[in-house]
Parts: C-alpha cells; sequence; structure tokens
C-alpha cells in the first residue's frame, strides 16, 4: 500500500485529486466501468484502503469526495458480505471444504 501512500502524497502537492480517486476505485474494484480489469482485495486490505481514501478526502478532497468514499465502502462490504455467503452455500451443496 505504499504506491497509495506515494500517489497521495504527490496529489496533494500538486492538487491533483482525480488521480488519487481513479487509482483507489480501480485498486478496490469500484469504478463503474463494468466487471472489467476489477480486482478483488481482501477485506483487510480494502478496509485500510477505504480508511486511508477517506481520511485523505477529508484532508484533501470536499464533501462531495467523502460521502462517495463512504457510500463505496458501504457498497464494498455488502458486496463482499454477499460473495462470501454464495461461497459459503456453494461449499455446502458440493460438500468441499476449504
Amino acid at each position: 500500500m505504499v504506491w497509495a501512500d506515494m500517489e497521495m502524497k504527490l496529489a496533494k502537492g500538486n492538487g491533483e485529486v482525480s488521480g488519487v480517486r481513479g487509482l483507489l476505485e480501480r485498486k478496490l474494484g469500484v469504478s463503474k466501468g463494468g466487471d472489467e480489469g476489477k480486482t478483488k482485495v481482501k477485506p483487510k486490505v480494502a478496509k485500510v484502503l477505504f480508511k486511508k481514501w477517506l481520511e485523505w478526502e477529508q484532508r484533501n478532497g470536499d464533501k462531495v469526495g467523502v460521502k462517495k468514499v463512504q457510500s463505496l465502502a458501504g457498497e464494498w462490504a455488502e458486496e463482499a458480505k454477499k460473495e462470501k455467503v454464495d461461497k459459503d452455500r456453494m461449499r455446502m451443496i458440493t460438500g468441499e471444504d476449504e
């Protein structure tokens, strides 16, 4: 996650917020460009990234950016819960243990 810190530091110096937002959206798989290029990060990593992003938005962004991060974090968490339930159900059906 050093890359996120570096990008945030660079953006702070030049006032370029869209680069940070785009980078974190792509890494977390929350960009609205469909499933193409979506990455799956583990919940612990996502939590850290969302927290860093929210703190960065509060210092360098605007209220709209803060609300967007909060909304995306909630959506990400709901989707992660749904995927975990689906995987657990499939394991029960197939009898596989992981």
